[in-house]
């Protein structure tokens, strides 16, 4: 468990959110969230250097308050990576055909209906808004329902934002989101790697929407 008074400690002694995540031997994600509930309650280390540790954390991570009711709330993060495996919505939405996009949810249905009966009434009451994402090509499909590329790009952004603490100008601001993004490639290495990674993607979004893709062109 990470302690927040050394992150706290260290922060006022001028280190770095990467320098501290590895004296701690924690993430810099980690390090960039103390940060930012330290910044949310306003308090820095002199506030907190003579308080213990879990005082501390009590401090930056109050403890949710116990349920009025008797009924134990979902473990919605349980729910969420149980049903996110691959191997069982993947089916659904690469299917050829609504007709076999239906099959498999039924195959999902059974593993999944009657341990999680709201989940499976919410696709069936969606299935018609979700049969028009069938016309579209599976590479873009691929496109729309992966997420992790843009998650990670989210996330970078954040931890740039929060070094900083803020900005005198939008101009300013923008500007850091931009070397962000450079900072991805600097030496442009990898522009090769993920041109390959995305041509199947750009080819199909290059047929389907041709009145709006530019022209397709090899580099």
């Amino acid at each position: 468990m990470v302690d927040y008074k050394q992150v706290l400690r260290l922060r006022a002694e001028g280190v770095s959110q990467r320098g501290i995540a590895d004296v701690l031997g924690c993430s810099r994600n980690t390090v960039a969230a103390v940060f930012a509930a330290a910044n949310s309650a306003g308090v820095g280390f002199g506030e907190v250097a003579d308080l213990a540790a879990d005082e501390v954390r009590h401090l930056l991570l109050p403890e949710p308050a116990a349920p009025d009711s008797d009924r134990v709330a979902p473990d919605f993060e349980r729910v969420h990576r149980e049903l996110a495996h691959p191997s069982d919505l993947k089916p659904v939405y690469t299917a050829p055909s609504p007709a076999a996009a239906w099959t498999e949810f039924e195959t999902f249905d059974e593993k999944w209906g009657g341990k999680y009966p709201a989940i499976s009434g919410l696709w069936r009451n969606a299935w018609e808004q979700f049969i028009p994402f069938l016309d579209y090509d599976v590479e873009i499909r691929k496109v729309l329902c992966s997420t992790n590329a843009i998650e990670s790009l989210n996330a970078r952004f954040r931890r740039a934002v929060n070094a900083r603490g803020h900005f005198p100008t939008e101009q300013a601001a923008i500007k850091c989101l931009y070397l962000v993004v450079r900072s991805l490639d600097p030496k442009g290495t990898g522009r090769t790697r993920w041109a390959m990674r995305w041509k199947p993607a750009l080819n199909a979004f290059a047929v389907t929407f041709a009145d709006r893709m530019p022209a397709n062109h090899d580099n």
